[in-house]
Formats: structure tokens, sequence, C-alpha cells
């Protein structure tokens, strides 16, 4: 368990992850979420904190920023879409690539990105859409995203129609929609592990 505030209270997570969507036309995004546990009587609860976000439509300035979030918040692994070869996909990543050997060489620390599950060819969010819907109706209060988050306002500006929405429109959407859909899919999972597993593929070694 590590504990950490949100909205002014201390509150006990079972473990931090971090969703990561690259800069296009829109500034990239990242959000640090925050999972609790809640093993009860009448049924088990799960409920995800938003612990921390930046945005920046520079690359450096997200990378750099995502890393300072990842050791304020003891972040156990990043997700979004990086095993794509997709046009938009491909020269971030080696982009990021490249950076992360130049901070390497100097002796600092790097940023690794692993493929978030139920991603879709060309960024396709619309499975990550239903999930925040389902997640913030007022009955299960199960995404907690605080006072101080402009998630509600780009989530606000969602159209009805989302079988069309990407992560190249939407990147602070299908941040917050990449890191809940690995919660979700690897509950009760060691995501150090998983990281490590996930990397070996996506990387190999180059990283």
């Amino acid at each position: 368990m590590i504990q950490f505030e949100f909205d002014g209270h201390k509150i006990e997570f079972d473990q931090v992850l971090a969703g990561f969507a690259w800069p296009t036309d829109e500034p990239g995004f990242s959000v640090v979420i925050g999972e609790q546990y809640l093993r009860k009587a009448t049924g088990d609860e799960v409920h995800y904190y938003n612990l921390g976000e930046t945005e920046n439509i520079k690359m450096d300035a997200l990378i750099q920023d995502t890393i300072r979030l990842r050791r304020k918040f003891e972040v156990q692994g990043v997700w979004g879409r990086s095993r794509e070869t997709a046009s938009k996909v491909l020269p971030s990543m080696n982009y990021l690539l490249s950076w992360n050997k130049r901070s390497r060489s100097r002796g600092g620390a790097e940023l690794f990105v692993g493929n978030a599950d139920y991603t879709e060819p060309n960024g396709y969010i619309e499975f990550h859409c239903n999930l925040i819907r389902s997640m913030s109706m007022d009955d299960k209060k199960q995404l907690l995203l605080g006072t101080n988050s402009k998630l509600p306002t780009y989530l606000n500006d969602v159209p009805e129609d989302i079988s069309q929405l990407t992560d190249i429109n939407f990147p602070a959407v299908a941040a917050l929609g990449y890191v809940l859909a690995t919660l979700e899919a690897h509950r009760g999972s060691r995501h150090e592990d998983l990281m490590a597993e996930k990397l070996t593929e996506e990387y190999h070694g180059d990283g």
C-alpha cells in the first residue's frame, strides 16, 4: 500500500499507474491514477483517483514532466499506444527512443511507454470513452478526477458519437482511457512485472 493526498485527504492506494498520449496537433497528455481496492462484506469495490496530470505540445517537455510525475507518485508503469507502426506513432516512438539514449548517456532518467490494453488501429478510443463514461456514472462514483483537473473539460467536449474519436484529436481522453483499461484488464496483477514483459516485446532492448 502507498499513501498520497487527493483533494486534501490522505488515501491509501494498492498501486499507481500512468496513462500517456503523444502530442499531435493537440497537446500530449499524461495522467497518474491511483487504484484503491476496498474489500467489503457487501462486495469488493475499486476506485480510481487522479493524482496528477500534465500536458504539453512539446515532446521534450511532456517526457520530462511525465518522468517527474512518475518519480513523485512512484508510478509502477506508464501506458499508452506504443506498439503500432502507424504514421502518428512511429515517429513519436523513435523520438522517445533517441531521447532515452541521450538521457542515458548523461546518466539521466528514461521514459518507457508500454502498449495499453484495447488499443485500436489508428488510435480509435471508442472502447476507452465508454469505459470512462461507465466509471463516471453517479451511482458508481468509481472515477474521481479532482477539483483541479483539466480532464472534466476535455470529457465534456467529447461528442455523443464517439465511433470516430482517436488519440490524435483527444489525447487527454486517450491517456485516461489507456491507463484505466490496463488497470481493469489486469486487476490484481503486479504491474512492474507486466511492464517488464511488455517492454521486452516492444523495445527489443533498444531503449
